[in-house]
Protein backbone atom coordinates (compact mmCIF):
# COMPACT_ATOMS: atom_id res chain seq x y z
CA UNK A 1 0.00 0.00 0.00
CA UNK A 2 1.30 3.49 -0.70
CA UNK A 3 1.04 6.16 1.98
CA UNK A 4 1.79 9.50 2.36
CA UNK A 5 4.91 10.84 3.74
CA UNK A 6 4.68 11.99 7.42
CA UNK A 7 3.28 15.24 6.92
CA UNK A 8 2.60 14.79 3.02
CA UNK A 9 -0.93 16.80 2.39
CA UNK A 10 -2.54 13.89 0.65
CA UNK A 11 -5.59 15.78 -0.44
CA UNK A 12 -3.36 17.07 -3.20
CA UNK A 13 -4.89 17.02 -6.94
CA UNK A 14 -3.37 16.07 -9.97
CA UNK A 15 0.15 17.89 -11.17
CA UNK A 16 -0.35 19.79 -13.49
CA UNK A 17 0.72 18.87 -17.00
CA UNK A 18 0.40 15.28 -15.77
CA UNK A 19 -2.98 13.97 -16.85
CA UNK A 20 -2.50 10.21 -15.39
CA UNK A 21 -1.10 11.93 -12.14
CA UNK A 22 -2.71 10.41 -8.64
CA UNK A 23 -2.99 12.80 -5.77
CA UNK A 24 -1.80 10.12 -3.65
CA UNK A 25 1.68 9.90 -5.33
CA UNK A 26 2.09 13.41 -6.51
CA UNK A 27 5.60 15.00 -5.26
CA UNK A 28 6.30 11.51 -3.39
CA UNK A 29 9.29 10.06 -3.86
CA UNK A 30 9.83 6.34 -4.27
CA UNK A 31 12.70 3.81 -4.49
CA UNK A 32 12.37 0.61 -6.37
CA UNK A 33 14.69 -1.96 -6.08
CA UNK A 34 14.86 -4.89 -9.03
CA UNK A 35 17.29 -7.19 -10.17
CA UNK A 36 15.26 -7.07 -13.61
CA UNK A 37 16.06 -3.78 -15.64
CA UNK A 38 13.05 -3.87 -17.56
CA UNK A 39 11.13 -4.51 -14.27
CA UNK A 40 13.18 -0.96 -13.18
CA UNK A 41 11.88 0.31 -16.35
CA UNK A 42 7.97 -0.37 -16.27
CA UNK A 43 8.16 0.90 -13.04
CA UNK A 44 9.58 4.42 -13.07
CA UNK A 45 7.33 5.23 -16.11
CA UNK A 46 4.34 4.24 -13.98
CA UNK A 47 5.34 5.60 -10.67
CA UNK A 48 6.72 8.67 -12.91
CA UNK A 49 2.98 8.87 -14.77
CA UNK A 50 1.31 9.08 -11.26
CA UNK A 51 3.23 12.19 -10.30
CA UNK A 52 6.01 10.58 -8.24
CA UNK A 53 9.65 11.20 -8.60
CA UNK A 54 12.13 7.59 -8.37
CA UNK A 55 15.24 6.58 -7.43
CA UNK A 56 16.30 3.28 -9.44
CA UNK A 57 18.82 0.59 -8.09
CA UNK A 58 19.46 -3.08 -9.63
CA UNK A 59 20.65 -3.93 -6.10
CA UNK A 60 21.52 -3.17 -2.31
CA UNK A 61 24.64 -1.75 -2.92
CA UNK A 62 23.02 0.77 -4.91
CA UNK A 63 20.68 1.57 -2.46
CA UNK A 64 23.89 2.78 -0.37
CA UNK A 65 25.07 5.08 -2.83
CA UNK A 66 21.91 6.55 -3.93
CA UNK A 67 21.81 8.36 -0.84
CA UNK A 68 18.31 7.99 -0.26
Amino acid sequence: AVRPAKGAQADRGPVPGREGSDPCLAGARVLVVDDSRINLDVSRRILEQAGASTTLCENGVEIGRAHV
